[in-house]
């Protein structure tokens, strides 16, 4: 029995540029696309601090933090994003030069220039801040793990955008 691979190959061009394959090819694309963002903010929700982890990790089901693909040259841009209502506390405040996202503050650490006094709301005290705290670099911790784990195996890749956690 011979095989010729030029019909099978033209076999294979006529579906895939057909209607038909065309459509199942995006509904591929789409699942392969859902899947990996799914699996990194699985990465992310694991790699959080355990402070924070669990008024996120209810809001990233059904993929609420996962925005619509652009494409950008030969690749797809697709943020991730946080909902902003989930990253303010009422003891971050930009009036003491301050920042307002409390995912950015524990990832990138800080340096105040004083002290502030106020009510931490869920000890039920009045106290100072902390002056300092050390980065816990936990975003590029999940990027890492996302693209050593699955980065490969699927061919999507993670990138940090810089302006928020560098």
């Amino acid at each position: 029995m011979n095989i010729d691979i030029n019909s099978i190959m033209n076999k294979v061009e006529k579906y895939v540029t057909s209607p038909t394959g065309m459509a199942k090819i995006a509904r591929l694309a789409d699942i392969k696309i859902q899947n990996a963002c799914e699996d990194l903010v699985n990465c992310i929700i694991d790699n959080l601090p355990d402070s924070i982890r669990s008024d996120l990790e209810a809001s990233a089901s059904g993929g609420s933090w996962i925005g619509q693909p652009v494409i950008k040259g030969n690749r797809f841009e697709i943020d991730i994003t946080i909902p902003p209502h989930l990253l303010s506390r009422p003891s971050l405040d930009d009036s003491f030069d301050g920042v307002d996202n409390i995912v950015r503050l524990l990832n990138n650490g800080y340096h105040a220039k004083c002290y502030v006094y106020g009510y931490w709301e869920s000890k039920g005290i009045y106290t100072y801040s902390l002056k300092d705290r050390e980065p816990l670099h936990f975003m590029q911790d999940a990027i890492n793990e996302y693209n050593n784990r699955y980065g490969l195996a699927n061919g999507c890749f993670a990138t940090l955008n810089e302006s928020k956690y560098n």
